[in-house]
This record gives C-alpha cells, structure tokens and sequence, in this order.
C-alpha cells in the first residue's frame, strides 16, 4: 500500500487527523493523533507506574534516554527489575522524538508520571512517551498538577492509589494460603513442639500416617524452620494442618508432617500476631482501606517515602471476611521503639497476606 494510500485509508477510519497526506514515501511519517484514554486505561497498559524527576536527558538516534530520579514508591514496578525501584534511585528510559504527537515535553527538574512498557526495538529498556499517558505532572517551579481527562491534577495520585489497591487484592486473592492444602509452603501459623521443652524428640514424617517414612526426629527448634512466639520461646512454622496433623519444614529443606499426640499449642496467625509489639513486613503493599476490602484506599506516606523491611504499628484486631484474613492497624509515623513517642498515621484494614502469600504482619518477640 502506498503511503497517501494507507493516509486515505486511516483517515477515513479515523486513525489521523485530517491533513495534507503525508510526504517522503513512509507510512511511518503518518501524523496520527494518540487515542484519548482513561488514567486507568494508560495504567493497565504500563508495566511500571511512577512519579520520577527528570535530572537530564542524552539524544540517542531518534531517541532521548531520560535520566529520572524516583521520587514515590512506584504503584507499579516492572517484573524483569532484579532489585525493585526505591525512592532517591536513579532510572532511565528511553522516549521516542517521531512520530511527534508523541513525544514527550521535556524539562529538567520536573516531576514527571510516568507509564513505562518494553520498548518494542529494545524489550530489555522501558519506554515513556506521550501516547502511553506519561507527562510532566508538576513543573520544576512547582505549579498545579497535570491531571487527565477524566481525573483532575489533585486527584492523580490517590486515583493511581486505588488503582493499584486493585492489583494488591487481585494479587491476595489468588495467592492466599489455604492451611487445609497439604502442599501449602507459607506460613499460616505456629507450633509448639511440646516434646522438646522436656528434652524429649518428635517424629516428622513423610505423610500424614502413624505408618509413614519417617522424616527425621528432631531434638531442636535449631533443626526446622522457626519462630519465636515469645521471649526466647520457640515454635516450629506451620504450613498447613489436616486431620489433627501439621506441616512443617525442616532445616534442610525437605517439608515433614508432625502427628497430633507430638504436636504442642498451635498459634494460628490470625491470633499470633494481635496486640503484640508490631510491625508491618515489606509484604505489606502500603495501602490501607477504610473498611473490609472496600472502600478508596489511602497509601502510607511510610511506605511511599521508603521501601523497608518493617513498618512500625500496632495490630488491633483481625477478621475473617469472604475466606480471607485482615488485620485492623494503626500505622505509625515514627518507631516507638526508636522514638519512644507514639504518633499515628493511617488506620484501617490491610490484607493479612501480601502478594506472594507471605505475612504482611508480624512481632518483635524479645521487645525493643
């Protein structure tokens, strides 16, 4: 097809502006208008979503590789990272100059929203332009907000909240741990083995049978996966339990099963962690909501200012609701075991699990 041919063609199905046909023989010279879409639409469509400040920008060919510097904890970060984006990094992409309606308005020092996807020459390189709904969303002189068609400058970043809240409980759902699944590997409890407070040994076995492999006996919570469920009190992870029996890992490794009459106290998770001295693990995605699983989540200025390992806050309670667990928290702005003065941030309901099924809530067991 010739180039005023294919002009023709996309004109009459909308797909360009109407103009003079386009020159040099190229159907690539085409000057068609992005397609106008949603906030939540140029979301579903990145692989990364972030705020980043643009340092400088360096030509390279036809395009332009963006020096940014993460100024949030990304909504949405791109899975072939090997080390997620934390906020002072550095990161670059790469913006496309042709054809122009796409290019991106560059200015040194703003801050810019970013909806990264694989650039198609290079699928190892995130690209941002103006047709994946990047923008600058605040000048470097700091002037209002630069929102979207349907969500005004002010509201951009708790629409983006929401948005990725969404992903969090899609995420929760389809990997929270069943405790009756007898191949569940994350933790859905505690176990004391009451045997070896006395000196005594249990039995871990292959299966759940009297009569089955035996496993190893173990002497120690040194020789299986452990915890401490108070000061210097020790008890074996659990993973599931089924029929008075329950899973457990071995220092190895190997998964083993430990029979009802050798198994101690059993601390469900839900219960474990509950007005203890608290903390949110880096599990927890930094959302909370106002009620169970609904409502418009806010994101913990915590949790956006920094990635870390634990969060300070209290666990006041915990619910079960549709089959999943949540905890009501109280985050804290400052660590009262660093601080030594409370001070509340968000409260509301977290998922009891993050995305990979793992605790997003847990104790320091010895205190401060």
């Amino acid at each position: 097809m010739t180039s005023v041919a294919a002009w023709l063609l996309l004109t009459a199905l909308g797909g360009c502006e109407v103009g003079q046909p386009p020159l040099g023989g190229t159907e690539t010279a085409l000057e068609c208008a992005p397609p106008a879409q949603t906030l939540a639409e140029f979301y579903a469509a990145a692989d990364e979503v972030a705020f980043a400040r643009l340092e400088a920008s360096v030509a390279r060919g036809t395009t332009r590789v963006l020096r940014m510097t993460v100024v949030e904890t990304p909504w949405k970060a791109w899975a072939s990272r090997p080390n997620p984006l934390r906020v002072d990094d550095g990161v670059e992409y790469v913006s496309e100059v042709f054809p122009p309606e796409c290019a991106l308005p560059l200015e040194t020092g703003a801050v810019y929203v970013v909806f990264a996807a694989p650039d198609s020459a290079s699928p190892s390189t995130l690209r941002v332009d103006g047709c994946t709904g990047s923008r600058a969303y605040v000048s470097a002189s700091g002037a209002n907000p630069q929102g979207f068609d349907d969500v005004p400058g002010a509201f951009v970043a708790s629409q983006l909240d929401t948005l990725s809240g969404m992903d969090v409980l899609r995420a929760f759902s389809a990997n929270y741990p069943d405790e009756s699944d007898p191949e569940n590997a994350t933790l859905v409890g505690m176990l004391d083995l009451d045997n070896l407070a006395h000196g005594g040994t249990v039995p871990v076995r292959e299966g759940r049978d009297v009569e089955s492999p035996l496993l190893a006996t173990v002497a120690s919570y040194d020789e299986v996966e452990s915890r401490e469920v108070g000061y210097e009190v020790g008890a074996a992870v659990a993973f599931a339990r089924a029929e008075g029996w329950t899973r457990i890992r071995l220092a190895d490794g190997r998964f083993g099963w430990v029979a009802p009459d050798d198994a101690g106290t059993w601390f469900p998770y839900g219960e474990l962690v509950v007005n203890r001295l608290n903390y949110l693990t880096g599990e927890w995605s930094g959302h909370v909501w106002p009620d169970l699983g609904a409502g418009i989540p806010a994101r913990s200025s915590n949790k956006v200012s920094a990635e870390r390992e634990e969060y300070a806050a209290e666990v006041i309670e915990s619910t079960t609701v549709g089959g999943t667990l949540w905890f009501r928290v109280n985050v804290l702005s400052v660590n009262p075991c660093e601080a030594g003065e409370r001070r509340l941030g968000l409260s509301g309901w977290i998922p009891a699990f993050g995305p990979t099924g793992q605790p997003t809530a847990w104790y320091y067991s010895r205190g401060c």
